[in-house]
């Protein structure tokens, strides 16, 4: 019977096990009660998922990489939750997102965009221009008839395309185009991928995606900035424009204390 929400975790092989740990701990620490899944090849003992589900790829691409891909969409396909929170292995959890559960009660999936990912989907022998991917390093989706569609076929164009796709994004954003999916975009706070520039919102960053040398370090230096800015990989460092002091008290302000505010002001 599938439980009604949880976490997946896709990995196979020591590295990704372990860089799946460390997601892991790093969501506990900031979420209460967490259920936690693995989808890997061989039996296992790791008590601090919940679950571990063995899952075998049938027909393995001869490159490597490109199998572990294909896997990573068998797995999501397998998972044991009827809301599935997905991150890759290479995250780490600053803040909780439980509020992304929410969100699908309005939308069949969410997803963020891919900031430097600009490869063409082909269809029909043509590649279609300014469709660029989503990055599906972190995918939050409801397990419905339409999901389990659009999975299918990202897996089918995955192996039909392997050729002409680099890596699974646009594979899946080929897919996209032939299944009627309600997704919402969500902003790059719930998938700030490292070591690439991106625009930040000004609110702090929740999941960091990347194989910076320090999680913890790299949070730190994001998070405390609290304007509408722009990351800056080499220099380490946001780009902020000067803001007023209006803005600055807003920024900081809890939510609750300016809804009183309005409240009062009505």
């Amino acid at each position: 019977m599938d439980i009604q929400r949880g976490y997946l975790y896709v990995a196979t092989g020591e590295k990704y096990i372990e860089e799946a740990l460390t997601s892991l701990r790093s969501l506990r620490k900031v979420t209460k009660s967490v259920h936690a899944t693995l989808v890997t090849d061989e039996p296992i003992e790791l008590p601090e998922f919940d679950m571990i589900k063995i899952v075998q790829l049938d027909n393995p691409n001869p490159e490597e990489w490109k199998s572990g891909i294909l896997y990573k969409v068998l797995a999501l396909q397998n998972s044991p939750y009827q809301q599935t929170f997905f991150v890759d292995t290479d995250t780490y959890f600053c803040a909780s997102c439980e509020e992304l559960f929410r969100l699908l009660n309005y939308y069949d999936l969410l997803i963020c965009h891919a900031p430097s990912d600009v490869s063409v989907v082909k269809v029909n022998n043509q590649y279609l221009e300014g469709y660029y991917p989503y990055n599906t390093g972190v995918i939050v989706y409801n397990k419905t008839a339409k999901i389990e569609k659009l999975f299918e076929d990202w897996l089918k164009m995955y192996q039909l395309k392997f050729k002409d796709y680099p890596h699974d994004q646009p594979a899946f954003m080929d897919a996209l185009l032939f299944n009627p999916i309600k997704i919402y975009v969500l902003l790059p706070i719930y998938n700030f991928r490292t070591p690439h520039f991106v625009t930040l919102p000004p609110k702090n960053v929740k999941i960091l995606h990347g194989r910076p040398k320090n999680f913890e370090a790299l949070a730190q230096k994001i998070n405390p900035v609290l304007e509408h800015g722009a990351w800056h990989p080499q220099k380490q460092t946001i780009f902020t424009r000067k803001a007023t002091l209006k803005q600055k008290i807003y920024n900081r302000t809890p939510k609750f204390i300016l809804d009183l505010y309005r409240f009062i002001r009505k």
